[in-house]
């Protein structure tokens, strides 16, 4: 019985040394998500939501604009609220926001202080 109990711990404690890998190695990921290394620092007010205004300008979204939050999970403007967050951001050939990044507190600073992002990975045009 005693070899029972010593196998069931010894996969219990692997089974937990697995698990907190995986979460570490998920951390460490986002650390690091990939932003644009050509995007716009700003201060995104999100008391004027549904408008868009940023560094004090409003502007107008894109029929395309996509928000990533800090997680880089995809959101509307409708569920943001708070205080102001520091993004970064990219403007379609028009002059409206199409692409929105909410920074945390040190990928601002990061970037404030001249850290260049990781960059967003190129899309790959196929000819079909």
């Amino acid at each position: 019985m005693q070899a029972n109990t010593k196998s069931t711990t010894v996969w219990f404690a692997a089974l937990i040394f697995s698990l907190g890998s995986l979460l570490c190695n998920a951390g460490f990921a986002m650390e690091s998500r990939p932003l644009p290394a050509n995007g716009t620092l700003g201060t995104l007010k999100l008391s004027a939501m549904p408008g868009i205004v940023i560094d004090g300008q409003a502007y107008k979204l894109s029929a395309s604009a996509q928000i990533r939050n800090q997680k880089n999970l995809l959101v509307q403007t409708t569920s943001l609220s708070g205080p102001d967050v520091g993004v970064l951001y990219k403007k379609s050939s028009q002059g409206q926001i199409d692409r929105i990044w909410i920074l945390t507190d040190l990928e601002y600073q990061n970037i404030k202080n001249g850290v260049k992002p990781t960059p967003l990975m190129p899309v790959k045009k196929t000819n079909n």
